[in-house]
């Protein structure tokens, strides 16, 4: 397998997403946006906590496994809990679209913790403000989609109003992320 890079992540379950996803999937399809939308893979669903590169070291991988595991201990109480949609953008226009969650506080230092350990200045994503998020999908042809994002949004509204009654967090794990598979994977290690 092609390994791009590398990231630490709390892993969440898929089952509750599934009804999200699969309406999502309808409603491209249905108004043909597959060459505009492309939906995150449900297999690889987590929230980004830190970006390695595709260098990591197997000592190095070890480590940030074993951190891993002591903070899915220390934060076995962890839950996060799907707030709203938003989206990221570049100039005017949207470029992916995700679900904010509850205990940023508790994800922000996770993620300092990382950021400060394992230093990775030139990891692209590790480059912009932290945002903890779910991804949902990304927008090749944002003007394409515009005429869709009121339509999207609701069903995501109705939705993440049904995930709020869900335990999502599995647990901290490190990921590989395969890019040439599409839509791209993300696989614990």
């Amino acid at each position: 397998m092609q390994i791009t890079s590398y990231f630490i992540g709390i892993v969440l379950e898929n089952a509750p997403f599934v009804t999200l996803f699969v309406r999502l999937q309808q409603y491209i399809k249905k108004h043909k946006l597959e060459d505009a939308v492309l939906l995150q893979n449900i297999l690889s669903l987590h929230i980004s906590l830190y970006y390695f590169d595709a260098t990591l070291t197997e000592d190095q991988k070890k480590a940030v496994k074993e951190d891993a595991e002591h903070l899915s201990l220390m934060h076995e109480t962890l839950e996060v809990s799907p707030i709203k949609g938003s989206y990221f953008n570049k100039g005017t226009n949207n470029t992916l679209c995700y679900i904010t969650c509850s205990q940023t506080e508790v994800l922000e230092k996770l993620h300092s913790f990382f950021t400060k350990k394992y230093l990775s200045p030139n990891v692209p994503e590790n480059q912009y403000a932290y945002i903890p998020h779910l991804s949902l999908f990304t927008i090749l042809d944002s003007d394409k989609y515009a005429q869709h994002k009121k339509a999207v949004d609701q069903i995501i509204i109705e939705e993440i109003e049904l995930l709020k009654k869900y335990s999502l967090v599995k647990d901290i794990q490190l990921f590989q992320v395969n890019s040439l598979f599409s839509p791209e994977i993300q696989i614990p290690v």
